[in-house]
């Protein structure tokens, strides 16, 4: 944990508000943190009661006052924000521990300690909505980087690798350990329990995102795993989020079953097909997909109240967008709200991370400033 005598990185107001100059919509600037501050990953839970949203573990920002605290919890990582209550459940790695806090300001406390034969590849990642299951993966892979140029023979090489994974549960209270799943060739990406329903976990397998089925749903008690949104090859699908029914998983979607440049052109920024937003039944069945949008966009996000949906552009979009969504309507339009600075990486992005304000009013997100990352806030309008 920090230091109780070190000087936490504190604001009471807005480091600096302005118009944008591309769209001329109200810009502020949350952040101007000596080292730079981002936001956690764009599908980490954030919002809290009374209007903070914690933009990282250590980090609760109020963006309409402006107010930021950094918070004492740099030793932990974050399973799960219950955005009623403001109470995150919290894991210490070293120490093989699970804690829990109050967010904003609460102090953490210790609930339960790994189990001692607890092997070292196995990553807890998340944790049921009603706090009482620890999920877990397993990752055996051949040491291959993911590469960050553009060269498919190295890209296809990694995605080739050989590796392995296992999903797991295990209960807080009664020790109990259950295999959800098990993959002899694919490793497990994203893990997603449902933020409303305990018994659902949806997760990510770590293929290439056209040649196999991308996202699984399983109960909680190892029954029903199943594909969700089931693909054909070709069919690219990635970078999926649950809504905030718990119920209803969202993605992106590719048609690329046609696409003679599948192999030579794998990336999905620069694939000359277009780009839709998909929402399926976490029973498996496809419920909505979007007409084409603009142009590909990194990661697609949605609101609290599922009205918006957020974009964060691409090479060549340097903006990040906002979108209302109408699910009897097929039609998004990505709206741009702020230019963005921050460099462009193929299959990384710009490291956006945006998120709606508990009220739809603010897009919170990150860009660079002097090459550090900062946190801003653009109000809304589309």
């Amino acid at each position: 944990m920090t230091n109780p005598g070190a000087t936490l990185y504190s604001r009471e107001s807005f480091v600096a508000t302005f118009r944008d100059p591309d769209t001329g919509r109200r810009v502020r600037q949350l952040t101007d943190h000596p080292q730079g501050r981002v936001m956690s990953y764009f599908r980490v839970p954030k919002h809290i009661p009374d209007g903070w949203m914690i933009a990282r573990i250590n980090l609760a920002i109020h963006p309409e006052s402006g107010r930021v605290r950094e918070l004492p919890l740099d030793r932990f990582y974050l399973l799960h924000l219950d955005k009623t209550t403001g109470q995150g459940w919290l894991c210490d790695s070293a120490q093989r521990e699970i804690w829990s806090v109050d967010f904003p300001f609460g102090l953490p406390r210790k609930i339960a300690t790994l189990p001692a034969d607890w092997p070292s590849n196995r990553h807890p990642a998340g944790i049921t909505c009603d706090g009482n299951w620890v999920i877990a993966s397993d990752y055996v892979s051949e040491n291959i980087d993911i590469t960050r140029e553009r060269d498919p023979v190295a890209l296809w090489r990694y995605f080739n690798r050989k590796r392995s994974g296992s999903l797991w549960a295990w209960n807080l209270h009664d020790h109990r350990l259950i295999r959800l799943a098990h993959f002899d060739t694919l490793g497990l990406g994203h893990i997603l329990p449902s933020p409303t329903h305990p018994e659902w976990i949806a997760f990510s397998t770590d293929n290439y995102e056209a040649v196999g089925q991308r996202i699984w749903a399983v109960k909680i008690d190892g029954s029903d795993l199943h594909p969700v949104r089931p693909q054909e090859r070709g069919e690219w699908i990635s970078h999926e989020f649950w809504m905030p029914d718990g119920l209803t998983l969202g993605y992106k979607y590719q048609d690329r079953r046609q696409d003679p440049e599948l192999m030579e052109l794998p990336w999905a920024e620069y694939a000359h097909v277009p780009t839709h937003v998909g929402l399926a039944d976490v029973s498996g069945p496809e419920i909505y997909q979007s007409a084409p949008l603009n142009h590909y966009h990194s990661h697609v996000m949605v609101s609290p109240d599922s009205s918006h949906l957020l974009g964060e552009g691409t090479d060549g979009h340097f903006f990040i967008y906002a979108a209302r969504l109408d699910r009897t309507s097929p039609r998004l339009d990505f709206i741009p709200q702020a230019r963005l600075h921050t460099p462009y990486v193929p299959t990384s992005g710009m490291h956006v991370n945006g998120g709606f304000s508990h009220d739809n009013r603010w897009l919170l997100y990150c860009d660079q400033v002097d090459q550090k990352f900062q946190i801003f806030a653009v109000e809304v309008a589309i």
